[in-house]
């Protein structure tokens, strides 16, 4: 593809620095794609860190010229909340006041994505397992009784809300498989963001069998 190309192919993209080194890690083959791409720093790969906030002066000051025009940029470099000015402008303030302030079971299933993330399951949890593994959590809390009626799908329109606008951030992302022309979601992806949030506030957080059961 890269030979074929008349310009260069530019993609850019932003990972944690937990999911690169979860994609490096050991369990990696050494086969894996992911791994040579990110691991062994081809030709064509470029990294660039992205620190908290603004580091220059250079940068600030053109921050500062855009912000006059743009209310959400001048938010993030005033940073009230100290999340930092990139995560501020990912959502991170409305993405965990979306989490603590959501209906019980909206809460349950996105915590439940997280657990699933944590625990290992690499690929986007789909609608059956979320279901499960709220279950789980829902009864961990209240024992052996069953939750409201339409308490998932309840639970789903709440956690994939948009936050912003009609195409806003999202806490939980719905994912369309690319190869069916199925309008059901294939899975569910948690914002990055609260991810990260949620697998570490609850890294020791204890698993119940129900819930490695699903």
């Amino acid at each position: 593809m890269y030979e074929a190309a008349p310009q260069p192919v530019v993609l850019v993209g932003t990972l944690w620095p937990e999911k690169l080194r979860a994609a490096c890690g050991d369990r990696e083959g050494r086969s894996s794609d992911t791994r040579t791409l990110l691991a062994e720093r081809t030709l064509w790969v470029h990294w660039h860190d992205v620190p908290r906030t603004l580091t220059t002066r250079a940068e600030k000051v053109a921050a500062q010229e855009l912000a006059t025009s743009d209310p959400r940029l001048a938010h993030a470099l005033a940073d009230p909340d100290r999340f930092g000015f990139a995560q501020t402008l990912a959502g991170a303030h409305e993405l965990l006041e979306h989490y603590q302030t959501a209906p019980e079971c909206a809460r349950f299933l996105l915590e439940a994505a997280a657990d699933a993330r944590r625990l290992g399951h690499r690929q986007a949890p789909t609608a059956p397992l979320l279901r499960a593994l709220t279950l789980a959590l829902w009864r961990e809390e209240h024992g052996p009784t069953h939750p409201p009626d339409s308490w998932f799908a309840q639970g789903l329109d709440v956690a994939t809300r948009p936050l912003r606008s009609d195409d806003g951030v999202r806490a939980l992302i719905p994912l369309d498989d690319p190869d069916t022309d199925n309008t059901d979601p294939a899975g569910y992806g948690l914002a990055d963001y609260l991810e990260q949030h949620l697998t570490y506030a609850r890294r020791v957080h204890p698993v119940s069998d129900r819930v490695w059961e699903a």
